[in-house]
């Protein structure tokens, strides 16, 4: 796969913004590479924002791969719903806009935490954690930059993942790889 001349961002909050940029700079992406969408203005309309930019972002990626390789990070949070309901769901966005959804040889992430981004700073902290509790109360917001880190570190690394981890973080480590390393 080609490398992409720049990754473009799309997230509900800045922790999922943060978490994706730590995973980035540590996959060699420098900041001018990495082009973040602006995020959502207000309580709870995230998800919203991602469900209804995807399908442009996505659009402009495949318009643009002749010109200059990209790649697409999205990252929703599953809240209730199981990552494949939430994958789904981007896929019928997609295809309301008369786009196919996503093949495996496109640089397209989808990273899909359930319940939210917190679960995955947990887990990458080393602790226990399931993808039904709430824990945006234990996360500092400086958290998810160092946890971002740490999950390219631990692909790069090439082993498993920890026992601590939940399945849709283990779900996320061939997401990841669909970016090319800088």
């Amino acid at each position: 796969m080609s490398k992409a001349s720049e990754v473009i961002i799309l997230a509900e909050d800045r922790r999922q913004k943060n978490l994706s940029l730590g995973f980035l700079k540590r996959w060699g992406y420098r900041s001018g590479r990495i082009r973040v969408l602006p995020l959502p203005a207000g309580a709870g309309a995230g998800e919203q924002y991602v469900r209804e930019h995807y399908p442009m972002q996505l659009e402009a990626l495949r318009r643009h791969r002749e010109i200059t390789a990209k790649a697409l990070i999205v990252l929703i949070d599953a809240d209730r719903r199981t990552t494949a309901e939430t994958r789904n769901h981007l896929d019928a966005q997609a295809r309301g806009h008369g786009l196919a959804a996503v093949t495996p040889g496109e640089p397209v992430c989808l990273f899909i935490p359930r319940r939210h981004i917190e679960t995955w700073v947990v887990c990458l902290r080393g602790e226990p954690a399931n993808e039904d509790d709430d824990y945006k109360a234990r996360v500092q917001d400086a958290e998810p930059q160092s946890a971002g880190h740490d999950f390219g570190h631990q692909i790069l690394a090439g082993s498993n993942p920890p026992a601590s981890w939940v399945q849709s973080l283990r779900d996320a480590i061939p997401e990841a790889l669909r970016v090319p390393r800088e």
